[in-house]
């Protein structure tokens, strides 16, 4: 199974996301945009996994302590990856709290590294809301996003491995774990 850690976002917050991302849609690109319900903050994609390697992840996951409390996060400002000049992703950022997540991450990291090698050794968090399939300028998107506020706060109380299932309209996501932040 495909399997990623993820921050799973409240249903206050993929609303606020929906919305703005509502607004960027007037850009006249050919983007595949993200359903509102698959929106979450990726701490760690770990591809095709089998089923004992997957229980054996939770456990280790749960065993380990990560000494953190609940956190907030600031939604606010947009991004592109790889960069501005040949956009192929846009995403938001956070403007608080990705020091917190970059902390869990680190903490992860320990649990995944006997599974995976090539792990990233820093991560940006960000929530992917579209794909961009034709050529575009990073400005055309900016102009849109100008007009629009996003300024949404919300509370991180754990994090969670997510099982993705690709399906002709889309992926879709399901809970394996939960892991509570003290």
């Amino acid at each position: 199974m495909r399997v990623f850690f993820a921050i799973e976002l409240s249903p206050e917050t993929k609303e606020a996301v929906y919305n703005y991302q509502r607004g960027l849609k007037k850009v006249d690109a050919n983007i595949s945009w993200v359903k509102p319900e698959n929106f979450h903050i990726t701490l760690a994609f770990l591809g095709e996994r089998r089923g004992e390697e997957v229980e054996n992840l939770i456990d280790k996951t749960k065993d380990k302590p990560f000494d953190m409390g609940a956190f907030p996060i600031l939604i606010s400002n947009i991004g592109f990856f790889p960069n501005g000049k040949q956009p192929r992703v846009i995403w938001v950022g956070l403007s608080k709290g990705s020091k917190e997540v970059s902390v869990l991450y680190n903490h992860l990291k320990e649990i995944l590294r006997p599974y995976d090698s090539k792990i990233q050794e820093n991560i940006k968090p960000h929530i992917t809301l579209g794909r961009i399939r034709s050529k575009i300028r990073a400005e055309d998107i900016y102009q849109v996003s100008d007009s629009l506020r996003l300024n949404h706060q919300d509370m991180v109380h754990g994090f969670s491995l997510l099982e993705s299932k690709l399906h002709p309209e889309g992926a879709v996501y399901r809970q394996l774990a939960f892991f509570r932040l003290s």
